[in-house]
């Protein structure tokens, strides 16, 4: 049961799963060890780094929408900007659902503007 519990806990971290998820596609591709590693710990890194950026935007963001709504009294007045968005819903989602993340990555690369 400790096995399944650490398990658990382990692959419910966003980044670490995204890193399996590279580390998977490059063995798939036959990549040298060396890239294995490289890319694993990229893309681990990469994923701590967005979500830094969309933890910074969502702060700076969140008391705009504030402003708006007390200034223009507007009920929930919000500043339409489309990565707003998409931060502030990986932000919430990823903290309940880890493999969301990547979906929700993948939707916006290829979603239409």
């Amino acid at each position: 049961m400790a096995i399944l519990n650490f398990l658990q806990a382990f692959l419910s971290n966003a980044s670490i799963l995204i890193g399996l998820m590279a580390l998977i596609g490059l063995l798939a591709l036959k990549r040298p060890f060396e890239e294995v590693v490289t890319g694993t710990i990229k893309a681990i890194l990469g994923f701590l780094v967005l979500g830094a950026g969309a933890g910074v935007v969502v702060g700076s963001i969140v008391p705009l929408g504030t402003l708006f709504s007390d200034v223009l009294k507007i009920p929930n007045a919000a500043v339409p900007v489309n990565e707003v968005f998409t931060s502030i819903v990986q932000e919430s989602l990823v903290a309940r659902f880890p493999w969301s993340s990547s979906s929700l990555s993948c939707s916006t690369c290829f979603w239409p503007v």
